[in-house]
């Protein structure tokens, strides 16, 4: 299987990346409407660790991206994108988190219930911040200095 699409064309600066970490592919949408702007880099991640995620992202981007990319990342690729540009800044020139997870424990409980399920104003970020790229998105001056 193919671990890679591209969108557009030539240079590929910006990479989405997709949640899970089990569910490649639901960032194509946005890889395809961006597209028409700019190259696009869509991994879909296989590896079965974060450090093979990490890794295996470095590698697809060293060897398809005009570097530093911009990386759009939505929930699991968000937090993957967060430890990638920190392991590899020299690969990033901004980073976009959607609906990112908490990073510590702590934080976590503040967005549960009573009953331990997620609260509503945290389901409710989640779906506000896909709408915010969405909306951002789909303006033409969006991301901002991109280097083409």
């Amino acid at each position: 299987m193919n671990r890679l699409r591209k969108y557009g064309r030539l240079p590929f600066v910006i990479a989405v990346l997709h949640g899970g970490p089990g569910a490649p592919g639901y960032m194509a949408s946005v890889a395809r409407e961006l597209s028409a702007e700019w190259g696009m880099l869509e991994p879909l991640q296989a590896a079965d660790s974060v450090q093979g995620q990490v890794e295996e992202l470095q590698a697809v981007l060293v060897d398809n991206a005009d570097l530093p990319v911009v990386l759009v990342g939505s929930s699991w690729g968000a937090m993957l994108g967060f430890i990638l540009s920190a392991r590899y800044p020299d690969l990033v020139q901004k980073l976009i988190m959607v609906g990112c997870p908490v990073f510590e424990a702590r934080y976590a409980t503040q967005m549960l219930d009573g009953e331990g399920s997620p609260s509503f104003l945290a389901i409710a970020a989640g779906y506000i911040g896909a709408a915010l790229l969405v909306c951002v998105g789909w303006t033409a001056s969006w991301p901002p200095s991109v280097q083409r």
